[in-house]
């Protein structure tokens, strides 16, 4: 596993099997067992991924907190970039990193 091995494959599909939730990884939900689950499973395939299931939860913090400020004019898009990439920048260093 990598620096962002909590979102590996194999991981998700350990999470999936455990938990019976299904997960953005089409290969993860193998593991589902429920056969009620397993008739929806065609159905979310092509799915639209939410957006904050593809990046760390401090990243949908951040931008949240970024969000009515900026539409109020009081921050401007530069700012609340160079925000976002702190953030980015910070879980990097510390071992993880935005989902792939």
């Amino acid at each position: 596993m990598g620096p962002d091995g909590a979102t590996g494959p194999e991981v998700d599909r350990s999470v999936v099997a455990g938990r019976q939730t299904y997960s953005r990884i089409q290969e993860a939900n193998a593991a589902i067992a429920d056969p009620l689950d397993l008739e929806f499973l065609p159905m979310i395939e092509d799915a639209i991924t939410l957006f904050d299931w593809l990046w760390e939860p401090e990243i949908t913090a951040q931008l949240a907190s970024r969000v009515q400020p900026l539409v109020n004019g009081d921050t401007d898009p530069a700012r609340v970039g160079k925000a976002l990439a702190a953030v980015a920048d910070g879980l990097r260093t510390s071992g993880r990193s935005c989902y792939p």
